[in-house]
């Protein structure tokens, strides 16, 4: 997908460079590609993150840091985009639950570590 708006946006900048300026200046066209492609970039990061972040998220809460953070670490080496909260919990001794959270999608192999860790 990003090299579907890279070449188009590299391509669309050097045609602004090439014919906005009076005489054809290689200079100009280099600049408005290279100006097309990182805006061509942008824009594909921009629809990633806000796709990412209308996904469904799951929270799997664990009583201490370093289980949570072990978890954490085996999760994201099975590649799973994981991160790590820490959340007041006046429910606990300690006043303090971590909770790692993923996208919903990525269950199966959330409980795939867990069940290799665990047998």
């Amino acid at each position: 997908m990003r090299s579907a708006l890279l070449v188009p946006g590299g391509a669309a900048g050097a045609g602004l460079g090439l014919f906005t300026s009076g005489s054809p200046r290689i200079g100009r066209v280099l600049v408005g590609m290279a100006a097309g492609a990182v805006a061509g970039l942008l824009i594909v990061r921009g629809v990633d993150e806000a796709r990412r972040r209308r996904m469904a998220m799951t929270a799997l809460q664990l009583d201490e840091p370093d289980d949570a953070l072990d978890l954490m670490q085996a999760v994201r080496a099975a590649g799973v985009d994981a991160d790590m909260v820490r959340r007041d919990d006046l429910s606990r001794a300690s006043g303090v639950a971590y909770l790692l959270r993923y996208h919903t999608r990525d269950e199966p192999r959330v409980q795939a570590v867990l069940a290799a860790q665990h047998g």
